[in-house]
């Protein structure tokens, strides 16, 4: 923080812009994307629904004929095949009806059954030549069901049938019986699809079958067998998803057709799932209604599933699109990235756009700290090239007043002092700057050190001229003081002088020394005395 604080005003000024248009853009840009991905995603949603409801739709109108015919021939022969158990008998046991011979067997049946019979004929014709997506057609009864006079009717035909207007007749109850098509709706009496199975010819196919019930008892089935190849249409190509591609599921979620691979028919979507992703998946399923999932496979791979209900006959079968999470949401990652980029960009040319403005903005300020260096220096001879009149240039107006302010202030210093020098005391009156502000103090004392020093040096003056005439009158005392002082050491010198001589005398007449002691020491005494008082 310290550094940043000592950081250049153009930095601090940048740095801030910068944070200000991140703590912007970067939540702006997230509720941008955040919009646009929740926008996105429903269209995705809303593209794929679509879809897969054009998917179900292609699916009941190439089924849906399929369906129409077979319930309407099961229709018509419960409705119209005879119920032989009360029939009159001969004499020799035989029925007593009225027969034709079958086209099929060419034996005789009941003549009511060659009716029934010509029209399984016409409809199976009818079913192979103009309904591509049907490969056979079988109409087969329990024994003496449809005619009490053969054990066994069956028919099977093929589009080669169709061309030649013939069926293939079956002769053996056992040969369809334990069949799956024939044997499931047997026992449960309900509408049954087999599941789709590879033939001799290389073609898929599976077996739509419907029982026919009369009295509430089984009587036989009828049923068409249907090409895989037909739901071909139904795939899904987009160049952007590569991973794209959608199957048919039928009511325990097997796969009826891949568009992927054929290996997978058969295969149970929901047993690739986790447990946790197969119960959700057991929970949206159970409202049969569209429902999207995405689900982990058992390698990791997390995929986006679409599955759409379709009534298939009576049975509920499901679209089923499956797309990998990583193509589908790669348009929305590439607006993520390129809004990214986008304020990326937008940063870094808002910021060099910040660093070319506030650098020629900020470019005076350069002349200003510089100015400021050399007025902190004591120069103050300052020139400033200032061409707006912005902040800064008005700052530097304020620079250049501030340094002939100071100038001004500080020649009028050195004048008086210079004047004060020579001994001119009476300058304070020629001040010509203009002390503002905390100056006037600075005005005033020098005003007032003027006027003292003036007054103090008269004062000095006077008591001069007071000294020296007591000086005169001290140096003439002390002359007549001299005088006095010059005689007194002539008296004293003599006296001296007369005093050796008696000494002398006293030593020459040593012998009248104690004679003359008494006198000689009055004499020293009154010599001593006089020097005291001489001194």
């Amino acid at each position: 923080m310290e550094k940043f604080k000592n950081s250049k005003l153009s930095f601090k000024i940048v740095f801030i812009i910068t944070a200000a248009l991140m703590l912007i853009l970067l939540p702006l840009s997230t509720i941008i994307i955040g919009q646009v991905n929740y926008q996105i995603n429903n269209d995705i949603h809303d593209i794929f629904k679509s879809k897969a409801e054009l998917n179900a739709s292609k699916v009941q109108a190439v089924m849906g004929d399929s369906f129409t015919m077979l319930e309407d021939l099961k229709n018509y022969l419960e409705n119209y095949m005879g119920d032989y158990t009360h029939v009159h008998r001969t004499t020799a046991g035989m029925l007593d009806i009225e027969t034709e011979n079958s086209s099929v067997y060419n034996v005789p049946i009941a003549k009511q059954n060659v009716e029934l019979e010509t029209y399984i004929l016409s409809t199976a014709w009818s079913a192979l030549k103009n309904n591509l997506s049907i490969a056979g057609f079988g109409v087969f009864f329990e024994p003496y069901a449809f005619d009490p006079l053969n054990k066994v009717y069956g028919i099977e035909a093929y589009d080669e049938n169709a061309k030649n207007r013939t069926v293939i007749p079956v002769t053996d109850y056992n040969n369809y019986a334990q069949k799956e098509y024939y044997s499931v709706p047997k026992e449960t009496k309900e509408m049954y699809i087999t599941s789709p199975a590879m033939q001799d010819d290389g073609s898929i196919r599976f077996f739509i079958s419907y029982p026919i019930i009369q009295n509430n008892g089984f009587k036989g089935v009828v049923g068409i067998e249907f090409l895989l190849s037909s739901f071909e249409y139904t795939d899904l190509e987009d160049e952007k998803y590569s991973t794209l591609f959608t199957s048919i599921l039928n009511e325990d979620f097997n796969v009826v057709y891949s568009g992927e691979d054929t290996t997978y028919l058969n295969l149970n979507v929901p047993s690739y799932l986790s447990s946790k992703d197969k119960a959700k998946w057991d929970t949206l399923s159970r409202k049969n209604e569209f429902f999207e999932i995405i689900t982990e496979d058992t390698y990791g791979k997390k995929h986006k599933r679409y599955v759409y209900p379709i009534k298939v006959g009576e049975k509920n079968w499901w679209i089923y699109i499956s797309v990998a999470l990583r193509d589908l949401y790669a348009p929305i990652y590439q607006i993520v990235i390129l809004a990214s980029e986008i304020a990326l960009v937008s940063i870094v040319t808002l910021i060099l756009i910040a660093i070319r403005t506030l650098k020629r903005v900020l470019e005076p300020m350069n002349q200003l700290l510089i100015v400021a260096n050399n007025m902190a220096a004591g120069n103050l001879n300052i020139h400033l090239d200032l061409p707006y009149e912005d902040e800064i240039g008005q700052l530097g107006r304020v620079f250049i007043h501030m340094s002939r302010t100071l100038n001004n202030i500080i020649r009028d210093i050195e004048t008086i002092l210079e004047k004060m020098a020579e001994g001119d005391f009476t300058t304070h009156n020629e001040i010509k700057a203009d002390y503002v502000g905390n100056f006037e103090p600075i005005k005033q004392s020098l005003i007032q050190i003027n006027k003292k020093l003036s007054q103090t040096l008269s004062d000095i003056n006077h008591s001069a001229k007071e000294v020296t005439v007591g000086a005169e009158e001290i140096a003439k005392s002390a002359i007549e003081l001299a005088e006095g002082t010059t005689e007194q050491s002539e008296i004293i010198h003599k006296f001296i002088f007369s005093t050796e001589k008696i000494s002398e005398n006293i030593d020459t007449t040593i012998a009248r020394a104690k004679e003359t002691k008494l006198i000689s020491q009055e004499a020293k005494l009154q010599a001593k005395e006089c020097s005291i008082v001489i001194e």
